[in-house]
C-alpha cells in the first residue's frame, strides 16, 4: 500500500477464491469503463479470517479512506468493496489483472457519502487483480489484491476462438443444461455469469440498462438482475397472466416487451405483453389483426401456427415481431401511438406462401436470393437496415445473415448484403452487430458465432462454446455483442 499526496494510509483487505489452472490471458486492447452507483440494498459479505493492519496518518492533513474488497458468497467472479471516506465524497475502485493483461475498469460511487459499497464484476476466473480504492481526485488511495475463484456448474464454459472480434464482450445463454447466462471476453473466457433458477431458461436478453433478463421456465416468469446479481424485476407470468412466455424478451426506454403464445381455435398463436416495471400497460395478439389459416404450419406439433421468435422495438417505439412458421415479419404501431397494435406493414420472405401478406417488392443488390425462410432475431441496425438470421428450411441449405434496405415510402425491400454460413442452422439464431458495424451470426444448435465484415464473405472471428460439465451441449440462441 502507499499514500498519495496527503492521504492517510488505510486498510484494504483482499480475499481470494479457490485456485485452479488459469487459462491464457487476453492481450489488452482498449480500456473499458463503467459507472456503478452505490447499491441500495445490503448484501452479506463473508468474514475474513485474518486482516492485515496498517498505521494511520493524521486525518487532519487531508482525506482518508479505509475499507475492504471481498468476493461475494454466491459468485467467485463478483466482489463488493465496502469503503469509508472522510470527509464524505464520491469514490472509485480501479482494478486490472495483476499481470497487466485485459482492460482496466473503473467503477464509481458518485454520491457524496461517508460509507460506500462499490461492486466489481467482469473478473476473469482464477486470476489475481490489483485493486485501488480512491477519491476521485486521487488525494486518498488504498491498494490491495484480490484473487477470483474457479468456474463451476453451468458457468464452466469452454470457448474456442479463431481470429479477433471487434466486440468488447459477448453475452450468451449457457450451453449447459441449466438456467445461466454468461458474458465472455474477446479471448472467450467467462468474465460474468449468473444462475437464474434450478430449471431451464428459454432465452436471455442484455438490456440498455446493463442488466440481464431471462425467460425462466416452470413456472414461466421473467427475471432481471443487475451485473452484481441483485434482483431488479420479476414478472410471474403463469400466476398473474394467462399465457406462457415464448422465446424472446426486449427492453426499450424502460418498457419490457415479452412474447407469449396461447390457444386459438385449436392452434397455438402468438402475441406480446408490454410492462412498465411490474405493471402491464399493453397486450397484443395476432388473431386480432390476422385470421390464422386452419392447420399447423411446421415444427414438431401440427397446432403450432405462427411461432413468434423475436420482438424488437425501434427508437420511435414501433415494434417488430418475427414469426418463424409464417416466414414473415410485422411492424406494429407502438404503445405510445393512438393506433397501438395496428400493423404498419408485413414482409414475407416466401413468395409462394405468405399468410401475413407482403407489402414490399423484393429485390437484391448482391448475388443472393431476395427471400428468407424461418428467420430469427429481426431488428434494425444502427444505420436502419433490417437485419435477420435466415435459417432456411431444407437441411442442405446454408443459413444466412441478411441486411435489407427498406424504403417505406416506395415499399421496396432490397437485399443489401448476405453472409453465408458453412452449415444449415435449423432453429434459433442471431444477427446482432458489433459497435464497429460487423454482423455476428449465431448458429444456435452447435453454439457457434461468426463475425463478418461488410463486403467480405469469410468471417474474421469465430467462437464455439461448449459445456465442461455436461456430456453434450445445449444450444445457444444468440451471441450478443456488448460494449459494457
Amino acid at each position: 500500500m502507499r499514500t498519495m499526496g496527503t492521504a492517510s494510509l488505510a486498510l484494504l483487505i483482499a480475499c481470494g477464491g479457490d485456485a485452479a489452472d488459469s487459462k491464457a490471458s487476453p492481450a489488452a486492447d482498449t480500456d473499458t469503463y463503467a459507472d456503478l452507483p452505490t447499491a441500495d440494498t445490503d448484501t452479506d459479505l463473508p468474514t475474513a479470517d485474518t486482516a492485515p493492519t496498517a498505521d494511520t496518518a493524521d486525518a487532519s492533513t487531508g482525506p482518508s479512506i479505509t475499507g475492504r474488497c471481498e468476493l461475494t458468497k454466491d459468485n467467485a467472479q463478483r466482489a463488493w468493496c465496502t469503503l469509508t471516506v472522510t470527509p464524505p465524497q464520491p469514490v472509485e475502485v480501479v482494478f486490472q489483472a495483476s499481470d497487466g493483461s485485459g482492460p482496466q475498469r473503473v467503477h464509481r460511487s458518485d454520491d457524496a457519502l461517508t460509507d460506500h459499497r462499490v461492486g466489481m464484476y467482469f473478473l476473469r476466473p482464477d486470476t489475481a487483480y490489483d485493486v485501488e480504492a480512491r477519491t476521485l481526485d486521487g488525494s486518498a488511495s488504498i491498494q490491495g489484491t484480490l484473487t477470483t475463484g474457479r468456474l463451476r456448474g453451468d458457468l464452466a464454459i469452454d470457448t474456442a476462438i479463431t481470429g479477433t472480434t471487434t466486440a468488447s464482450y459477448l453475452g450468451i445463454q449457457s450451453p449447459c443444461f441449466g438456467a445461466a447466462a454468461a458474458i465472455l471476453n474477446p479471448a472467450g473466457e467467462v468474465v460474468w455469469g449468473h444462475m437464474f433458477a434450478a430449471g431451464g431458461i428459454e432465452g436471455v436478453s442484455f438490456t440498455e440498462d446493463q442488466t440481464v433478463l431471462a425467460l425462466v421456465n416452470a413456472p414461466d416468469r421473467v427475471v432481471e438482475v443487475d451485473l452484481m446479481g441483485n434482483p431488479v424485476l420479476t414478472l410471474a407470468l403463469n400466476s398473474d397472466y394467462p399465457h406462457a412466455t415464448h422465446h424472446d424478451v426486449f427492453r426499450r426506454d424502460g418498457l419490457t416487451y415479452v412474447l407469449y403464445n396461447s390457444a386459438f381455435e385449436g392452434l397455438q398463436v402468438d402475441g406480446f405483453y408490454v410492462f412498465d416495471g411490474p405493471t402491464l400497460v399493453a397486450t397484443w395478439w395476432l388473431p386480432d389483426h390476422h385470421t390464422p389459416e386452419p392447420g399447423g404450419r411446421g415444427g414438431p406439433f401440427d397446432f403450432d401456427y405462427s411461432h413468434a421468435n423475436a420482438i424488437w422495438v425501434d427508437t420511435n417505439g414501433e415494434i417488430y415481431v418475427s414469426f418463424r412458421h409464417l416466414s414473415g415479419v410485422l411492424k406494429v404501431a407502438g404503445v405510445n401511438e393512438p393506433d397501438f397494435g395496428q400493423i404498419r406493414w408485413a414482409m414475407s420472405g416466401d413468395a409462394t406462401d405468405a399468410p401475413l401478406g407482403n407489402d414490399f417488392v423484393m429485390s437484391a443488390a448482391v448475388a443472393a436470393s431476395p427471400d428468407f425462410l424461418r428467420q430469427h432475431n429481426v431488428h434494425l441496425t444502427d444505420d436502419r437496415q433490417l437485419a435477420m438470421f435466415d435459417n432456411r428450411i431444407a437441411l442442405g441449405d446454408s443459413s444466412r445473415l441478411l441486411h435489407w434496405d427498406l424504403d417505406e415510402t416506395a415499399m421496396t425491400a432490397e437485399l443489401a448484403e448476405a453472409w453465408v454460413l458453412p452449415r444449415h442452422c435449423d432453429f434459433q439464431g442471431g444477427a446482432w452487430s458489433t459497435e464497429a458495424g460487423n454482423p455476428v451470426a449465431t448458429c444456435a444448435l452447435v453454439g457457434e458465432a461468426y463475425e463478418f465484415t461488410p463486403g467480405q464473405a469469410d468471417p474474421v472471428f469465430t467462437a464455439k462454446s461448449t459445456c465442461d460439465s455436461a456430456a453434450f451441449d445445449n444450444y445457444i440462441p444468440r451471441f450478443v455483442p456488448l460494449e459494457w
